[in-house]
């Protein structure tokens, strides 16, 4: 009988566009107890193991696999021997790993992998909770279409990440025009600082002359798609000023007129870079900013504290009332 080396093994998965992860590692018939010695070594130092199924990742801290510095990631995954079980028990489903890629393959697996587990992946044993969960209200995309500089002819569109988006480019590229836009189009014009509220001002115009300022055009239209609560909405904006502001999907009837207030029903926050050194130069402006935040609910205490004063002070008139009342009783 012929026995191929471990790590020969390994080797030709890789060569053959596979990934070897040796399962069960640290189990008592895994690689980290099956093996000793220089065979051992072997495998540790093979460059063709990026991974390894424990189910304990201190296994991959500790004894030789520490002395020799390996940088496996830990993964975790389930067997199929039953098709259920009970808690504790592995079934399929029941152990699992998270990976973070940008479309599922073999080469996104990889680079996932050579993250690490602080990065790209994680266990489902190690952290409660659903990774592809996300906020309850998050802007998918914006549309420009006919501003001075961009969306003439096609429009310019702009997906967005539901955890996070950079927009990178230089100077002139148009990342203040996109972020000039989306505030447009939520109605935040007034949250700026005085001192760039002209700045604004200059943006949002139609342009009198060739070279003048201003951004937009007479046909300039803004759309703002988001999802709030599980719903799909659109925010509309045109310099025109047609059309309806909100619009909500409803699947047997396509986009449907949705009635409210942009603000109160869409509570986005944007901030400039401008506008963020601006409210680092006042203390007072940040704090603002934290009481308005949903987690702290600064608003709700602010309403509750005017309804608890205009009932005191209505008491108080209703106090005095009853006192001249019974200043004449001793009359009567």
């Amino acid at each position: 009988m012929y026995i191929i080396p471990f790590p020969k093994v390994a080797k030709t998965i890789v060569d053959g566009g596979g990934i070897a992860i040796p399962a069960h590692a640290d189990g008592c018939h895994g690689v980290l107890k099956s093996y000793s010695g220089q065979t051992l070594q072997q495998i540790l130092q093979s460059e063709s193991i990026i991974a390894a199924e424990v189910s304990d990742p201190s296994e991959l801290q500790s004894g030789p696999a520490h002395q020799n510095s390996i940088r496996w990631t830990p993964v975790l995954g389930s067997d199929s021997h039953h098709p259920s079980g009970k808690e504790g028990q592995r079934y399929p489903g029941s152990h699992f790993t998270w990976v973070k890629m940008g479309d599922p393959s073999i080469e996104g697996l990889r680079l996932a992998l050579l993250d690490g587990a602080s990065l790209s992946v994680r266990r489902s044993v190690d952290g409660p909770g659903d990774p592809n969960e996300h906020a309850d209200l998050v802007i998918k995309s914006v549309t420009v279409r006919e501003a001075k500089l961009a969306g003439r002819g096609t429009p310019l569109r702009l997906n967005l990440s539901p955890w996070m988006t950079s927009i990178i480019g230089g100077r002139g590229t148009g990342k203040s025009t996109v972020l000039g836009m989306i505030r447009l189009c939520l109605r935040r014009e007034d949250e700026l600082p005085e001192e760039l509220e002209d700045e604004l001002g200059r943006f949002a115009t139609v342009p009198q002359t060739h070279d003048g300022p201003g951004a937009l055009t007479e046909s300039t239209t803004v759309v703002v798609e988001l999802t709030k609560d599980g719903e799909r909405f659109q925010l509309n904006w045109s310099q025109s000023g047609a059309g309806p502001v909100i619009r909500r999907r409803v699947e047997s009837k396509g986009w449907t007129d949705s009635p409210g207030d942009v603000r109160t029903r869409f509570p986005v926050r944007i901030f400039s870079q401008k506008q963020v050194l601006a409210l680092a130069s006042r203390p007072e402006s940040l704090l603002d900013l934290v009481d308005e935040s949903p987690d702290v609910g600064g608003l709700g205490f602010e309403a509750r504290r005017e309804e608890l004063e205009t009932r005191f002070l209505s008491i108080r008139s209703e106090s005095r009332a009853l006192g001249a009342r019974l200043s004449t009783r001793e009359r009567i």
